[in-house]
C-alpha cells in the first residue's frame, strides 16, 4: 500500500508556499498552513492593540493577556459543543441527544493545544520583539520545538484527506443517526489500524447517512495516516481499465495502491429505487481487479437490490484472509 514520503510532503510543501491559490484552487495543507499563520497573526496583534489602547506599557501584561484571551476562546471551542453537547453545524447529535460515535477526545485536544501554542508563539515574539531584556526565551523555543513536532502530524494528515478526494469532510462523531450498539463496535473496529483487510457493506434508503457514514470511517483512517481513495461506482468501473495515476490534477496515489476505499452509489436508492446492476453483473464487471480488492479495506455503499445477494458475494471464504461487516442502515 502506499504512503506519503518525505519527497512527498516536500512537494506539496513547496507546492503550497509557492504560487496562487486563484489559480490552482486551494489545498487542505494549505489552509492548515494559513490557519496557523493566522493564530500565530492574532496573538501578536492583540497583544500590540492592548499594549496601545491601555496605559500599562508593559509588553509583558499585553502578551500575557493575548495568550489568556486566546487560550479561553480556543478552551470554549474545545469544551462548549463537545462536554456540553450543544447541537449546532459543526456537532450533530442524534435523536436521543447523545453522540453514536464518541469523538476522538485526544485528537481533538491535540489539535486545540497546537492551536492554542501559536496563538502564544505569536504572543511571545510580541513580548521578545519589544524587550531586549526578554526572560522567556526558554518558553518561546520549547513552543517552536512542540509546533514543529506537531505540524510533522497535522501536515500529512491534510494531505492524506485531501488525496482522498472526499466529497465532504466529516468527522465519525459527526454522524447524526441512531445506529445498533453491535454496529458502533463493528464500526469502530474498523476504523482501527490493523492488518486484516475488512469489507463494510452500508446498505439502506435514502437519507439515511450511508455516504457520510463512510467518509467518516475512511476519514477516521486518514488520521492514522492511511491512504484512502473516494469514488463512485460508475467512475471505478471507468478506471479499472484506465493507466495507474490517470486523474486530474496532482495525486500521490490512486485506488490501486490505496488503503481504504470507499465505493459509493453501487445501485443507488431513491428515487431510483432499483438495481442498476446485479451482483453477478457487477461481478463480471470488476473479475479482472477482484484480487486487488479483496486485499484492501473497502467500503461498499449501496442503495438498492438483495442484501442477502451482497452478503453472501462478500463473505469471506474459508481460504481468504479478510472480515465482512454489515450495516444495513
Amino acid at each position: 500500500m502506499k504512503k506519503l514520503s518525505l519527497k512527498d510532503i516536500l512537494t506539496q510543501l513547496k507546492d503550497d508556499l509557492i504560487g496562487k491559490d486563484s489559480y490552482r484552487g486551494v489545498s487542505l495543507s494549505y489552509a492548515w498552513l494559513a490557519n496557523q499563520l493566522g493564530h500565530f497573526t492574532l496573538g501578536a496583534l492583540l497583544a500590540l492593540i492592548f499594549y496601545h489602547i491601555t496605559c500599562f506599557e508593559q509588553y509583558h501584561i499585553a502578551a500575557y493577556f493575548s495568550g489568556i484571551v486566546w487560550t479561553s476562546f480556543e478552551g470554549y471551542n474545545f469544551l462548549g459543543p463537545l462536554l456540553f453537547k450543544k447541537d449546532s453545524a459543526k456537532v450533530k447529535l442524534n435523536t436521543q441527544s447523545q453522540y453514536t460515535f464518541q469523538p476522538k477526545w485526544l485528537n481533538i485536544f491535540f489539535d486545540t493545544f497546537t492551536d492554542i501554542c501559536f496563538f502564544w508563539l505569536g504572543a511571545l515574539c510580541f513580548y521578545q520583539y519589544f524587550d531586549a531584556n526578554f526572560s522567556l526565551k526558554w518558553a518561546l523555543i520549547a513552543v517552536g520545538i512542540y509546533l514543529m513536532i506537531a505540524f510533522c502530524y497535522w501536515y500529512p494528515v491534510k494531505i492524506y484527506l485531501q488525496q482522498a478526494r472526499f466529497p465532504w469532510q466529516c468527522r465519525l462523531s459527526q454522524w447524526p443517526h441512531l445506529m445498533h450498539q453491535q454496529n458502533v463496535k463493528a464500526v469502530e473496529s474498523f476504523i482501527k489500524v490493523k492488518d486484516k483487510p475488512t469489507h463494510v457493506l452500508v446498505y439502506g434508503p435514502a437519507h439515511v447517512g450511508k455516504t457520510t457514514l463512510a467518509i467518516g470511517m475512511a476519514t477516521e483512517r486518514a488520521f492514522h495516516w492511511k491512504t484512502c481513495a473516494f469514488v463512485s461506482f460508475a467512475k471505478f468501473l471507468s478506471d479499472i481499465k484506465s493507466a495507474p495515476n490517470q486523474i486530474p490534477g496532482p495525486s500521490y496515489w490512486d485506488w490501486k495502491v490505496a488503503d481504504t476505499m470507499v465505493i459509493d452509489d453501487i445501485n443507488p436508492s431513491d428515487p431510483a429505487g432499483y438495481e442498476f446492476m446485479k451482483v453477478a453483473q457487477i461481478d463480471a464487471q470488476i473479475l479482472d481487479v477482484k484480487d486487488m480488492l479483496w486485499r484492501k479495506n473497502v467500503i461498499w455503499i449501496i442503495g438498492a437490490g438483495d442484501l442477502v445477494a451482497w452478503e453472501n458475494y462478500l463473505k469471506p471464504q474459508p481460504d481468504e484472509y479478510r472480515d465482512l461487516i454489515i450495516l444495513a442502515l
